[in-house]
């Protein structure tokens, strides 16, 4: 008999799509959670090679509508902890959607793609919650739970009210905290989701600038935005190899060093014997790929290789250079292959 009700119980979680759990937590729930978004992101995929679409503003389109309420659903409870699980949610989409390495960096993705972390979302819907709940009469049953809440957080406790002032007072609303309430709901939602995101880009900024791995990477994108060759570069193989080349990625030599993959002392060119194979080996040096920089990269760059163009190449705005530097990258890495395949 206790077999029989096991096996019902079972087949319930299967139909139903719920998960039950003896501990009081959230990541067991979060974790089946991810694991459906991650599949939701392979059938955006395959919906739009089925249209023949690389828009990326199609993609993130679905991706909030389809992937991100799902992975935020019921956020105002759980939104201000530790949401890891459902940010590599959005990482892996963002590398599934430009074809880089699952060990490209996080913090470049996001500068090449605008976009924020999951966290403002959350951390929104919370302090949604939050006004919601204090403008409740005493009467109401979730009022008095917070209230209790807000007893036990007086009392030097930890719970989620705890965190609700904290957030607050980190972006510079101690005063509302204070107050208990906002006049404006709003007007102020709306400066608190502006103030969090200009919180997260000055991060970021002081993240690329002061990291010396990333500063070269700050020499030519200063500025945290979607860029614009995701758009204009139609041909889905040419700009996933720029975003390769951009985040270092593509498989140069110097690139396995830089991601620590390989010895210092395996870093020549592999077409050519060149000392070191980095990037400004391989856009204005190889021979290798003579005919090709003839074809695709200006003049004027080549008569100067040095790291100072290669910076202005990839920070040049105009789209048929940039059109053609992907191509010049796409073909030169296929001869590179070849040779190292041979």
């Amino acid at each position: 008999m206790y077999g029989d009700e096991k096996v019902k119980v079972t087949n319930a979680y299967k139909y139903l799509g719920m998960t039950f759990t003896t501990k009081l937590g959230i990541d067991f729930v979060l974790s089946d959670v991810c694991k459906k978004g991650k599949k939701g992101v392979k059938e955006i995929q395959k919906a739009m090679r089925r249209l023949s679409s690389s828009d990326p503003m199609i993609f993130w389109k679905l991706f909030d509508s389809q992937i991100e309420p799902m992975l935020t659903y019921a956020a105002e409870v759980w939104g201000l902890g530790n949401v890891d699980q459902i940010e590599k949610v959005q990482t892996f989409a963002m590398k599934r959607f430009l074809s880089v390495p699952l060990h490209s960096s996080n913090k470049l993705l996001y500068g090449e793609t605008g976009r924020y972390p999951l966290f403002i979302r959350t951390a929104v819907k919370c302090i949604k919650y939050w006004i919601r709940l204090i403008r409740l009469p005493l009467s109401r049953l979730c009022r008095q739970t917070y209230d209790m809440l807000l007893i036990q957080h007086n009392q030097g406790r930890i719970n989620w009210v705890s965190k609700v002032q904290q957030i607050l007072n980190e972006n510079g609303f101690g005063i509302v905290w204070l107050c208990q309430g906002v006049g404006y709901e709003e007007r102020f939602v709306a400066e608190f989701k502006d103030r969090i995101m200009s919180c997260y880009k000055q991060n970021w900024h002081s993240d690329i600038e002061g990291n010396e791995k990333y500063k070269w990477y700050y020499t030519f994108k200063d500025s945290f935005c979607t860029e614009r060759y995701l758009s204009f570069i139609t041909t889905t193989r040419f700009r996933d190899t720029l975003t390769r080349f951009r985040v270092r990625a593509c498989g140069l030599r110097s690139h396995k060093v830089w991601f620590q993959t390989e010895i210092s002392e395996n870093s020549s060119c592999p077409m050519c014997g060149h000392l070191i194979e980095d990037e400004v080996h391989f856009l204005f040096q190889c021979p290798a790929y003579l005919h090709l920089r003839e074809k695709y990269v200006s003049t004027e760059s080549v008569s100067q290789p040095n790291w100072s163009n290669v910076r202005n190449i990839l920070a040049c705005e105009n789209e048929p250079k940039t059109i053609n530097l992907s191509k010049y990258l796409t073909f030169a890495l296929d001869i590179r292959k070849k040779k190292i395949t041979v």
